[in-house]
């Protein structure tokens, strides 16, 4: 009698515990040969400065649509991948100068040497195509393609390149489990914003509709906790003379492709409050207000 008790006894617990190890997922990054891919990432961003008691307001809207294309190993396991920007859309209100671009009409002219300035970047970027070579451990160690102008940063990509393989946990997870990972948001002129964030993985969700024959995808959220500025280039202009900055609100989804090994889709929402104060060419500038959000979106 007390053998088949305890028969039945390791019997319930194997059926408690398979399902909960059966539930258990690996998330790793891969590189699929031939593949191709469009994606969308678009970045809204809303800011305020004081300086000397007026305030400069800041709004920026710009959507850009880029093509994949990954090639095949070479004798020594390297990899290249062309990305090449088709459109680009841009909305914003930079310090009370407007710019609006349309890369379907290029030829767009202001009279605002500000303007200028980021329309021509912009014209730069469209048709632009970036070579990214992997080595053999999927590392991204070259960007080519770069033109002068532009605002792309060699270092930026390498960094958000590995930043995103990171994101993802090192063992196996299944829903519930977390992870922390401290990350870097590039905000331009060697402007970085220091973001601890609590990942959760959240289980599968359905086939993502925009991605071709896509299988259920993994489902992660992500809480910002922290949040410090910094700048970094010895020459830079910028000095942070006090930085007490604290998350107000926060909203990240990441969907993962286990099958293709990437991301499909980003989401993220950031917005700050406390004190930033800063000195850029003998002028003293105070944050008053800054939000960030982003999508990386594949779709098709």
């Amino acid at each position: 009698m007390l053998l088949r008790r305890l028969a039945i006894a390791l019997t319930v617990v194997v059926a408690q515990t398979a399902p909960l190890a059966m539930a258990q997922v690996t998330l790793k990054p891969k590189v699929t040969e031939g593949a191709t891919y469009k994606t969308r990432e678009t970045q809204k961003v809303t800011q305020t400065l004081s300086l000397n008691g007026q305030n400069l307001d800041t709004n920026s809207d710009v959507t850009i649509t880029s093509q994949t294309d990954y090639g095949q190993r070479s004798a020594d396991k390297s990899l290249s991948y062309k990305t090449t920007f088709v459109s680009v859309l841009a909305d914003m209100d930079l310090y009370g100068t407007k710019v609006k671009f349309d890369s379907a009409k290029p030829d767009a002219k202001s009279d605002n040497p500000i303007a200028d300035i980021v329309l021509d970047a912009f014209r730069k970027i469209k048709d632009t195509t970036l070579t990214f070579t992997l080595d053999g451990d999927n590392r991204l160690v070259t960007v080519d393609g770069i033109k002068e102008g532009t605002g792309i940063s060699a270092d930026d990509l390498k960094s958000a390149h590995r930043q995103s393989n990171d994101r993802l946990p090192a063992e196996a997870v299944k829903p519930g489990d977390s992870w922390d990972r401290t990350e870097q948001m590039e905000l331009g002129q060697g402007q970085i914003l220091v973001v601890k964030r609590k990942y959760e993985y959240a289980g599968t969700t359905p086939k993502f509709p925009t991605v071709k024959d896509s299988p259920q995808l993994d489902k992660i959220t992500a809480t910002d906790l922290t949040v410090e500025f910094k700048v970094k280039g010895e020459a830079n202009p910028i000095t942070v003379n006090e930085c007490d900055l604290k998350v107000a609100e926060s909203k990240n989804t990441f969907l993962f492709d286990r099958e293709a090994g990437r991301f499909v889709d980003a989401q993220t929402a950031l917005k700050i409050e406390g004190v930033l104060k800063l000195a850029v060419a003998g002028m003293a500038l105070e944050l008053a207000h800054l939000k960030i959000e982003t999508r990386h979106q594949e779709v098709e």
